[in-house]
């Protein structure tokens, strides 16, 4: 599916990205490296990992296109 995605909240940061885009935009380190704790130390079944994967990295970018690249921080 590569509908549109609004990923924003003002109307002045307002960018709408579709599924393709969130899905190949790069893991911030710290959350590539929860993913790897949630795979190897909490040993969470590939379907989950895959699963937090998605939604961390919708969230991720979501915060980047609202509040800018540099704009935010863990």
């Amino acid at each position: 599916n590569d509908d549109p995605v609004e990923l924003a909240g003002a109307d002045r940061h307002r960018r709408v990205l579709t599924m393709s885009e969130v899905s190949n935009t790069p893991l911030p380190t710290e959350i590539a490296e929860f993913l790897v704790h949630l795979e190897k130390a909490r040993d969470l079944s590939p379907n989950t990992v895959s699963a937090y994967t998605r939604d961390l990295r919708e969230f991720s970018t979501g915060l980047a296109a609202t509040h800018g690249e540099a704009g935010w921080q863990w």
